[in-house]
């Protein structure tokens, strides 16, 4: 062999040995924060060295590993150091290949079922949630990186499916954890069920993820006391899950934890909320106030919040026009659509002011209202129609008379509270 073969393998003995000790000792002293640092995958730069030589060592790395920490923690540090392999792409400082994302992801996985081993092995410590939470997250954002390559590629993106199977056999397993509740591991399940949920959201599948939001929502000894960080993200999730699912009112509670908690200077956080919560509170008949608008850029949501506030159908069909990308990218479109109702109600509402309160409203008046403000395709037939609708959903309190044409509304609280109404859903 070449001269410099031998001092390699010993350049490359003494820097992994320098690297398994790090690692026996977080693990003997219980240290999940300094073990969560060692098996990051983004410390590429600062493990370069090492990574190196482990590329220069491939076909000994397994036997090095497992002679300097034995059974499962010498399993945990070679794979862990072949996903940093397959990261660093071969040394060329290239972008990574389809293959490579998907081998580190592989790696990865044997690097978190090598460290679940170890980790449940012990009965009443949970010391290692925070080496988990970490290693739970690196897996996602591979996964998700795998599969936008083989998007690009053409090929077929099982990146998230397959980590969703990974982080809900974790979940399981620390779910079934029978230890004390101050050393219980059953404190992951909620960071657990939230890398759960964003993959949920991602694939657009969400069948997985239901039995754990029960358990998590069922364990009331747990329930309350996670970390507030872990709450503020499951709260921010579920509030978008109740949003597209119509329960506007229990979406607007969970999206205003998630707001009214979130750290002080996560200003990005708490404008991403927002986002979600400022369309479900106009559902419910809260209209964002400017100086929110404005504190967070969110001038996208201006235009439809004065076309709600004056009843004006022909500024919110512009607003919706003029920022539909940014509506669509978010998801939020066709709930901001929801707010016609709505609109439709203010309008009714304004010509009632107009005619000094009287209780009989002309569906005529109503018709003109909604050609002058460009309305397409309506008549009559159709202005009744809507009269009607917004009678039956209770967002006015009256009757409809189609003899006479005339809307009669109650002469007590002819429009009731929005919030009271789509609360209920």
């Amino acid at each position: 062999p070449p001269p410099h073969t031998h001092t390699d393998t010993m350049s490359f003995g003494r820097v992994l040995a320098s690297f398994c000790k790090q690692v026996s000792a977080s693990i003997n002293e219980g240290d999940g924060y300094e073990l969560a640092e060692l098996l990051s995958l983004r410390e590429l730069e600062r493990d370069r060295q090492l990574v190196g030589l482990a590329r220069a060592q491939a076909q000994q790395l397994d036997g090095a590993c497992k002679h300097a920490l034995g059974s499962p923690d010498g399993v945990m540090v070679a794979s862990h150091l072949k996903a940093l392999v397959a990261l660093s792409g071969g040394g060329r400082g290239q972008p990574l290949s389809l293959s490579e994302l998907r081998a580190a992801q592989t790696h990865h996985t044997e690097t978190l079922h090598a460290f679940l081993e170890r980790f449940l092995s012990e009965k009443e410590a949970n010391w290692g949630l925070r080496t988990l939470e970490m290693l739970t997250l690196d897996l996602r954002l591979l996964a998700s990186a795998a599969d936008q390559a083989a998007a690009r590629a053409g090929g077929k993106p099982d990146g998230l499916e397959k980590a969703m199977t990974e982080i809900r056999n974790c979940f399981a397993k620390i779910a079934a954890d029978r230890a004390s509740m101050e050393n219980s591991k059953k404190w992951g399940m909620m960071f657990l069920v939230n890398h759960l949920l964003c993959i949920a959201f991602k694939l657009n599948n969400f069948a997985i993820v239901r039995a754990l939001i029960r358990t998590i929502e069922g364990g009331k000894e747990f329930r309350n006391h996670y970390y507030i960080a872990h709450r503020v993200t499951y709260e921010y999730y579920l509030g978008r899950q109740e949003m597209y699912g119509g329960k506007y009112q229990s979406a607007a509670d969970r999206l205003t934890f998630a707001l009214q908690h979130c750290h002080v200077s996560s200003r990005k956080n708490k404008r991403l909320i927002l986002i979600y919560l400022v369309p479900v509170n106009m559902l419910l008949g809260r209209l964002p106030k400017q100086s929110l608008l404005d504190k967070f850029g969110l001038s996208e949501f201006e235009r439809v919040a004065t076309a709600v506030r004056q009843g004006n159908l022909l500024l919110l069909r512009q607003a919706l026009e003029q920022h539909g990308a940014f509506f669509i990218q978010w998801g939020i479109y066709l709930i901001l659509e929801k707010l016609r109702i709505i609109t439709y109600r203010n309008l009714i509402k304004k010509i009632h002011a107009i005619g000094k309160g009287k209780n009989q409203i002309k569906i005529e008046h109503f018709l003109t209202a909604l050609r002058m403000l460009q309305e397409p395709d309506v008549d009559a037939d159709e202005a009744e129609c809507i009269v009607a609708n917004l009678i039956h959903q209770k967002y006015i309190r009256g009757y409809l008379s189609h003899q006479k044409r005339m809307l009669v509304v109650s002469k007590d609280n002819p429009f009731p509270p929005v919030a009271g109404i789509v609360g209920r859903a």
